[in-house]
């Protein structure tokens, strides 16, 4: 990837922002949570290196690997969305099919910062309840989330969402 089409992707997240409906985009800049960058590098070694210079643990190699395969991470400890331009499911897009796959994949993630912000104690105490109700293949990949949350321990952070 050149440097012209990391700009490029970095205008489209950036558009990508400013066409979120006005009460979200304030929801989240109330909650910090409107930074946002691409790159062209694997999510679990660029996001490891973030998240170390700010004083966090590394995650376990397992974990990083994971987030390695994501096309873009909501990073809590971070306040930051982050989506990785170079994701074999962006190769072979034309320019406007990248833009909105780009465009889409950062919506995703501000959502996943939406339902962390707004996740409430009945909601925490309900999730075996709502697990249930979930596709087998998604409660599976939630229950490792859980997994690996509850016994890695870092200074305050939780798992983070590839996607």
């Amino acid at each position: 990837m050149n440097d012209a089409e990391l700009a490029f992707a970095k205008r489209v997240v950036d558009r990508a922002w400013a066409d979120l409906p006005s009460k979200d985009r304030s929801l989240l800049a109330a909650i910090r949570a409107e930074e946002r960058d691409a790159t062209d590098r694997p999510l679990g070694v660029y996001t490891d290196e973030l998240r170390r210079s700010a004083g966090y643990a590394s995650f376990p190699a397992a974990e990083r690997q994971r987030q390695d395969a994501a096309a873009g991470l909501w990073i809590p400890e971070l306040r930051l969305v982050l989506l990785n331009v170079a994701h074999p499911s962006f190769q072979d897009l034309d320019q406007k099919s990248l833009g909105w796959a780009l465009a889409r994949v950062a919506w995703h993630e501000w959502g996943h910062a939406l339902a962390f912000h707004r996740a409430t104690s009945e909601d925490v105490s309900r999730g075996q309840e709502l697990l249930a109700l979930a596709p087998p293949s998604m409660a599976e990949n939630v229950r490792s989330l859980t997994t690996v949350s509850a016994s890695t321990p870092t200074r305050s952070s939780p798992r983070l969402m590839p996607c």
